[in-house]
């Protein structure tokens, strides 16, 4: 068995850090930064899209006792055939294999004092916080879905689910649920760490922060004249349409006129769809190997104008650099989404809110009422 540099020794228990996202990890800097932590370990959980450069290149800023990486997809062939199996045995033992690697690797973590984690959403990093144990569990913002998340948990307590009829003993059930299946099971009590100012359920705390630690590193970048333009994944995610992405595109280029445009792709874009979105829009295209939020603090020049969707690195920069820059969200109507209307529309009431710009440039198609429709009296 590993020995875990975080049970209790010479200098007691320590605390970690779980997260699988640049934007995670800058929460965590912050995290650190607040509650005064030296020397934690860091547990980095790797997707397709993301690179270790990219994660390093956040990480560095901060010491840490240990860095480590975690493989959460298949890569190898004989993992991918298990993954994708038609065989369903194959399959289970597949996820099987995850879980038990996934354990392994967070059982330095067990006795942590503290776990701070990242999308706590995800089923994957409830199973996490799980296994550590720690007496303390506090959750780092993964943009907007942490708006999303506590409304979930509101819902819950107003509307609690009932309790799944009794039912016997079947081995096969438990067998799936101690060594298959993620425990999905959400902690009696939470912390927030967060920039935005969420109601929550009675058991949980809210410690706010707003990017203190990123502010004070901010230096002073002289004006220039482009807008910088945020992509999102929408056609990959299942949001919408790709005619009707580049639509959107082609109708905030209208928007601009002839001010010059820069396309900031997704780190989970694909080279093709970057360009494509970007001949779309008419704009230069340009790949950021780190969060655009870190990009903007360590830049020489800063754009003119920030836009997108519905991205959280709107409302990060929005606090971020106040005043400096303007910040657009332009909506996409209820009507080109394929899914997640209410959770977008939520997104779009809180930008508005929080003084990002919101812009309608695309009229929704009458057969479906946007739930965002209550914004147009706020142009």
């Amino acid at each position: 068995m590993e020995a875990s540099c975080l049970n209790p020794g010479a200098n007691g228990p320590v605390d970690a850090f779980v997260v699988d996202t640049p934007l995670q990890l800058l929460n965590a800097l912050e995290a650190r930064d607040r509650f005064q932590i030296a020397g934690p370990e860091l547990l980095i959980l790797l997707w397709p899209g993301w690179r270790r450069e990219t994660f390093a290149a956040v990480s560095q800023r901060q010491n840490w006792r240990r860095t480590r990486y975690f493989r959460m997809f298949p890569a190898k062939g004989w993992e991918v055939a298990l993954a994708n199996s038609t065989v369903s045995f194959l399959q289970t033992f597949w996820r099987w294999l995850l879980r038990f690697r996934f354990e392994r690797a967070l059982r330095p973590l067990r006795g942590a004092r503290r776990l701070f984690v990242g999308n706590y959403r995800n089923h994957y990093m409830r199973h996490g916080a799980a296994v550590v144990g720690a007496s303390e569990l506090v959750l780092l913002d993964d943009g907007t879905d942490s708006l999303v998340f506590a409304r979930e948990l509101r819902q819950l307590e107003t509307n609690p689910e009932s309790p799944p009829p009794a039912r016997k003993f079947r081995l096969r059930s438990w067998m799936r649920q101690r060594y298959i299946d993620w425990n999905e099971t959400v902690a009696p009590r939470l912390t927030f760490f967060s920039s935005y100012a969420l109601q929550l359920r009675t058991s949980d705390t809210l410690i706010r922060h707003r990017y203190e630690l990123l502010r004070r590193s901010y230096s002073s970048a002289r004006a220039g004249t482009e807008i910088f333009l945020l992509g999102q994944p929408l056609v990959a995610d299942g949001y919408c349409s790709d005619s009707d992405y580049f639509e959107y595109l082609r109708a905030v280029r209208a928007h601009y006129g002839d001010q010059p445009i820069v396309y900031i792709p997704h780190p989970r874009e694909t080279d093709v769809a970057a360009r494509e979105a970007a001949d779309a829009l008419g704009g230069r295209l340009q790949r950021l190997k780190i969060p655009v939020e870190l990009h903007l603090l360590t830049s020489d020049a800063r754009p003119a104008r920030l836009a997108g969707f519905f991205c959280s690195a709107l409302d990060n920069c929005r606090q971020l650099f106040g005043d400096t820059i303007v910040v657009d969200a332009f909506v996409f109507e209820s009507a080109h989404l394929r899914c997640s209307h209410d959770s977008v529309a939520e997104v779009y009431r809180y930008l508005d809110s929080a003084g990002v710009h919101v812009h309608h440039v695309r009229s929704p198609q009458p057969a479906r009422a946007s739930p965002v429709a209550v914004l147009e009296g706020t142009q």
